[in-house]
């Protein structure tokens, strides 16, 4: 949750346990579970300006929490993140007190914690736990991070309960000067249609298309128009609708036309993202209601699908060759998982090899192609460059 630009302070009247703001196309809710002593509110842990935040109810003998606050059996203050859209959280980092330059001032750091995940404000699971944390950094403006391992699955809701402070304090008291969470978002990294798009805009192009979807631009691009003039758009949007290119041999199937990727030959359907994305699975429908032999061999059987970020050196991602299965159903995309080979890429192109053999034109039908994969954004409040 980045702030936007021009936010240097929490708007006039802000709550002193909620905020709100929306970024990447997102929308975020930080919520504490109780007013810091300064009434700063939440947007000021969130936003790395390191003032420390100090809240109430911890012993002042064992630092152990006394108050009323239990998550699912966790009790202490809490910190959440309420997200418009699932996070995998890949770490997090807390800082406690700047200069604290006296043991009772120190002993206001969190000791032990537990880092949760929601998807529904009720069930919690356990993200990550620290018992009896002695080193979070007394350097002014540092953060300790903490990896999640790689246990968080996707959650809406992450919330992190301080249970114990640091024991023989004269009043009780836990101080963070600041939280972040970094994350992956995930989205459909395809292109989808903005609302009410039901037709390309006039004039557009046969061979690219672009648009914005999720804080996210996209150009989708083909290498060659398809015989009917629809453009990429229609290839992308889920119209189902075929889509015909021309180039494979009548014989094999093989492609004979002039258009190479690194080696690969065939005809190709790109997409261009404003940010790398990790691609994790990509689908497939041919031509529907394929009623005889020679429509049938139009669709795809050997293909391979790039990714680059320089739109020059292609590195595979997944190879398919021979390929019998897609769909003959009206409507159904044959889904393919990239079984974890994908890195981030600002390009993936998917190039056909061959189709079906023994056709009398030689002709490749697509109705859709989705891409479906993770966007890597830090999924804290930064602030802007310069603040």
């Amino acid at each position: 949750p980045l702030k936007e630009p021009g936010w240097t302070e929490p708007p006039p009247g802000a709550s002193v346990t909620s905020a709100e703001w929306r970024e990447h196309g997102v929308s975020y809710t930080l919520t504490v579970s109780q007013p810091d002593r300064e009434g700063l509110g939440p947007f000021k842990l969130f936003n790395r300006d390191y003032e420390r935040k100090i809240y109430t109810g911890y012993s002042k003998e064992d630092g152990q929490y006394e108050g009323e606050t239990v998550t699912q059996g966790h009790r202490g203050v809490w910190f959440q993140v309420h997200a418009s859209k699932p996070i995998k959280l890949l770490q997090y980092s807390l800082s406690a007190e700047s200069n604290a330059w006296t043991e009772q001032v120190w002993a206001r750091r969190p000791h032990s914690w537990t880092m949760l995940g929601s998807n529904d404000f009720q069930n919690w699971t356990v993200i990550d736990s620290v018992r009896d944390f002695d080193g979070i950094s007394k350097t002014e403006n540092v953060c300790e991070e903490f990896p999640t391992q790689g246990n968080a699955n996707y959650y809406w809701y992450h919330r992190l309960v301080v249970e114990r402070i640091g024991a023989g304090q004269e009043e009780g008291l836990l101080a963070l000067s600041n939280l972040v969470l970094r994350g992956q978002l995930h989205i459909e990294a395809c292109p989808l249609k903005e609302p009410g798009w039901t037709e390309p805009p006039p004039g557009a192009s046969v061979t690219s298309a672009e648009w914005r979807e999720h804080g996210v631009s996209y150009t989708l691009t083909v290498s060659q128009p398809d015989r009917e003039g629809l453009g990429p758009f229609k290839l992308f949007n889920r119209d189902y609708e075929r889509k015909i290119y021309t180039g494979y041999s009548k014989e094999d199937g093989q492609y004979e036309g002039e258009t190479v990727t690194q080696g690969h030959r065939g005809v190709w359907f790109q997409v261009h993202a404003s940010k790398p994305i990790k691609l994790l699975q990509y689908s497939l429908s041919a031509e529907s209601n394929a009623w005889t032999e020679q429509v049938w061999a139009r669709r795809p059987h050997s293909w391979t699908m790039l990714g680059s970020n320089d739109f020059q050196n292609w590195t595979v991602i997944d190879s398919v060759r021979d390929f019998d299965g897609i769909s003959k159903t009206e409507n159904v995309c044959e889904e393919f998982p990239t079984q974890g080979n994908a890195n981030y890429y600002w390009y993936h192109r998917l190039v056909v090899e061959r189709i079906g053999a023994g056709q009398e034109e030689g002709l490749l039908a697509l109705s859709n192609l989705v891409l479906r994969g993770q966007l890597h954004i830090e999924a804290c409040p930064l602030k802007e460059p310069g603040w």
